[in-house]
């Protein structure tokens, strides 16, 4: 855009450091896991934490060499099959197939909340434009109604402290809570592959469209493959692990580059975060102060902040755990419309 300029806020300095931190071959330069820092590891850290857990024969296993052409292919003999059936059509077989993909590779981010020495890695396989991308972005879209009618869903942190404040403990109950160790890699296939069978049963779709989306399914799960040091891996078991979203205790600074109407809401945000978390009235009054004192503290104006603050208190925290997700019933999943793709529902004659 004609006379758009962008104000750098680092000095040169900064950005001379920046760029030699970033082309130093011995280090690594991460997000860590949790609370937004950023950490700096050495390389050979980084490399010996990922091998230690590729060595899991139980969930890795070392391919003899890249096996995109092979799943390539069998994606292929899926989607012409459908096609030929009537269940899609040729621009839906365009859009699922991938035919020049990238290959997905593996990464890790550093849980320095659990060691800061050396911290153990959480996996994540970049599969963006990857051969099953635009399947797994279709199996979303159909699956996700399912997800959100089961009685473990969860939607968020606000939904979670509703259904706790609706329990009623009996007299010298004692607490206590579970945390599943490498949840995404300890999750067997054939129990996927069975609960969303169950899922898809009786519902609006033909046998042939449930026999095709549990085709796909299989593909995704079972070829999960990445690369990493030039040598290709197959996931055995588990699903395909994301980066999920994460609140960030470091503000950020007002003066940076981000736009001014984005940063201005920000205090907001999570001023209400704080609020609809924190129970015990005076409790929420100081740590609504904390949090105003470390936006004051990144360079936001104390009027902004307090206009924030002030707005934020108005609300009772009932008010903000009331249920945000208002939607129509399910009828039907429409499907990237104006994009590149067709809304499938139509072209494979499932709207009722």
């Amino acid at each position: 855009m004609q006379g758009f300029h962008i104000k750098n806020n680092l000095s040169k300095h900064e950005a001379i450091a920046l760029k030699e931190l970033a082309r130093n071959p011995e280090l690594t330069i991460k997000q860590a896991d949790k609370g937004g820092a950023v950490v700096v590891m050495n390389t050979s850290d980084y490399v010996k934490e990922i091998l230690r857990q590729l060595s899991d024969q139980g969930v890795y296993c070392k391919l003899s060499n890249d096996p995109k052409f092979e799943f390539l292919r069998r994606i292929r003999m899926i989607l012409d099959a459908a096609k030929e059936q009537g269940i899609i059509d040729e621009k839906l077989h365009a859009f699922l197939y991938v035919d020049r993909p990238r290959t997905p590779v593996i990464y890790i981010l550093p849980k320095i909340h659990k060691c800061l020495t050396s911290p153990p890695g959480r996996p994540i396989v970049s599969g963006v434009g990857s051969l099953f991308s635009q399947i797994a972005i279709f199996l979303d879209r159909i699956l996700s109604p399912f997800v959100k009618s089961a009685k473990s869903y969860i939607r968020d942190s606000a939904h979670f402290l509703t259904i706790v404040e609706q329990i009623q403990l009996p007299e010298h109950a004692i607490l206590a809570s579970f945390d599943v160790v490498s949840l995404y890699t300890s999750i067997a296939h054939t129990r996927v592959l069975e609960a969303v069978r169950m899922a898809l049963a009786g519902t609006q779709y033909s046998s042939q469209c449930q026999e095709f989306f549990m085709s796909l399914l299989n593909m995704v799960l079972t070829c999960n493959y990445f690369l990493f040091q030039d040598e290709f891996y197959v996931q055995l078991r588990g699903t395909a692990i994301y980066v999920k979203t994460t609140d960030k205790s470091t503000l950020l600074k007002f003066d940076n580059c981000h736009p001014k109407p984005m940063l201005k809401s920000l205090p907001y945000s999570q001023l209400l975060r704080v609020k609809r978390i924190v129970q015990d009235n005076d409790l929420s009054d100081r740590r609504l102060e904390e949090m105003s004192l470390k936006f004051r503290a990144r360079g936001y104006p104390k009027k902004l902040v307090r206009q924030h603050a002030n707005k934020v208190t108005a609300f009772s925290r009932q008010e903000l755990l009331l249920d945000r997700e208002i939607k129509a019933p399910f009828t039907r999943a429409s499907f990237l419309r104006g994009c590149t793709a067709p809304d499938p529902f139509i072209s494979m004659g499932l709207c009722t």
